[in-house]
């Protein structure tokens, strides 16, 4: 399953990190602070993207091709999506 998480605080990157750990997920991590995407520990189930979180024109395209999707700071107004 791909899933796409907005923002690489904390939680984000916990986040990330237990979903890629389970050899499940393919993760894309996506905040607008690239400061932020540094802290992603790098494994080969996770991809960050550099993209303004609040800038629905920027986010829609990087949103298709996944599965689901969860803002863990609970910033983006974007309801969960699953492709079933």
């Amino acid at each position: 399953m791909r899933v796409i998480l907005l923002g690489a605080g904390h939680i984000g990157q916990t986040i990330a990190s237990l979903l890629a750990n389970t050899g499940d997920y393919r993760v894309t991590v996506v905040d607008r602070s690239a400061a932020a995407l540094a802290h992603i520990t790098p494994h080969e189930a996770v991809q960050t993207l550099t993209v303004d979180t609040e800038d629905a024109q920027a986010l829609l395209p990087v949103l298709r091709g996944h599965d689901a999707h969860r803002d863990p700071g609970a910033r983006s107004r974007l309801p969960l999506l699953r492709s079933h």
